[in-house]
C-alpha cells in the first residue's frame, strides 16, 4: 500500500474527525483502486459513489481535478525541454484509457504548450491518421513544433512498426509545413518510451 494513502483519503473525507465508516470507506476504496493513485484518479463519480457515498465521491473528483489543473499549470507555464514534462502531464490519464488515443501537443517558438488535442481514438495506424488532421490544429495555432503522444492500453510501451511508420510520415509532413516534430511518446502503465531518444524514426 502506498505510504499515507488511507490518512490522505480520510483527510479528504472528514479532516476534523474521521468516523469508523470513513475508515472503512477509505480502505475499501483503496482496495478497489488496486492500491494505485493513478487508478483512483481515473474513477468517475458514478464509480466512486457506491464505494464511498456521493458526498465523498464529489470531494474526491474535485480534489483530483484541482490537482490535475495545478500540474497542467506548472507544466504548461514553463518551456518543454524533456519528455518527462509531457509524461507528467498525461500519464495519470492516458495510461488507463481503454482505447488508444493519439494526441498532438502544439508548442510555441519558446517551447511553451499552446494547445493539445486528440487526433485519433481507436486503432492507431496510417490508414486512420491523416497528416492533414494531425497538423490542422498546430497550423491554426501557428505552432513552431509539436510532440505526439499516444497510449498503449496493454501497458507495453515499445514502438510497433505502425508507430514508427506514422512517426516517419509526421516528420516528413512537418518538414514541409515548417513545424518540427520533436518527439513521439508512447505511454503505458508505469512507463513510457521516447521514440526520439531511442532514435526510432529519427536518424539523429
Amino acid at each position: 500500500m502506498a505510504i499515507d494513502a488511507i490518512p490522505t483519503l480520510l483527510a479528504l473525507f472528514n479532516p476534523s474527525r474521521p468516523t469508523a465508516r470513513d475508515q472503512a470507506c477509505a480502505a475499501a476504496l483503496w482496495q478497489a483502486a488496486d492500491q494505485s493513485w493513478n487508478t483512483l484518479a481515473r474513477m468517475s463519480e458514478e464509480e466512486l459513489t457506491p464505494l464511498v457515498g456521493r458526498a465523498h465521491a464529489i470531494r474526491l473528483r474535485t480534489a483530483f481535478a484541482i490537482g490535475h489543473a495545478k500540474l497542467a499549470e506548472a507544466v504548461t507555464g514553463e518551456p518543454i525541454t524533456t519528455p518527462m514534462q509531457v509524461v507528467a502531464l498525461l500519464q495519470a490519464e492516458m495510461s488507463h484509457l481503454e482505447q488508444e488515443e493519439l494526441r498532438v501537443i502544439s508548442l510555441s517558438t519558446q517551447a511553451h504548450i499552446i494547445g493539445m488535442h486528440t487526433v485519433v481514438v481507436g486503432t492507431l495506424n496510417t490508414a486512420y491518421c491523416r497528416m492533414a488532421d494531425l497538423f490542422r490544429e498546430p497550423l491554426r495555432r501557428n505552432a513552431a513544433s509539436v510532440i505526439l503522444a499516444h497510449n498503449h492500453p496493454s501497458g507495453m510501451v515499445w514502438a510497433s512498426p505502425e508507430d514508427i511508420l506514422l512517426t516517419k510520415q509526421a516528420i516528413q509532413a512537418g518538414q514541409l509545413l515548417e513545424i518540427e516534430l520533436l518527439d513521439h511518446l508512447i505511454i503505458g502503465k508505469g512507463g513510457y518510451t521516447s521514440m526520439r531518444e531511442r532514435r526510432l524514426a529519427w536518424s539523429h
